[in-house]
């Protein structure tokens, strides 16, 4: 698992270490603007199936984003769009919370 994310380090490494996580994630990139790009290096440089990797976001960015890299998008409603607003992008599943989530994956 990796995070991909426009914050900056000292923003979401904290965060990490704070949540228990920092041996959850393979591969954390921060400071990104067009997550596009660093998806598809990290999908080809890992030699990851598109039919067993995942986008979990709360932006339909992240919903594009999985399109075009053709692989499977996870909304979450406890971020930054609203649920009607990512349905509207037809993300493959939509998840109210970590459970469903885990559910999911």
């Amino acid at each position: 698992m990796a995070v991909i994310t426009s914050d900056l380090p000292d923003t979401v490494l904290p965060e990490i270490e704070r949540f228990g996580l920092k041996d959850v994630f393979n591969d954390v990139v921060t400071k990104v603007y067009k997550k596009t790009d660093s998806l598809r290096v990290l999908i080809n440089n890992n030699h990851l199936d598109s039919n067993n990797t995942y986008i979990v976001g709360d932006s339909n960015n992240e919903i594009s984003t999985a399109k075009e890299l053709g692989v499977k998008s996870i909304a979450v409603t406890w971020g930054f769009a609203t649920e009607q607003k990512l349905m509207g992008f037809n993300p493959d599943y939509v998840v109210h919370s970590v459970k469903e989530l885990e559910r999911v994956l």
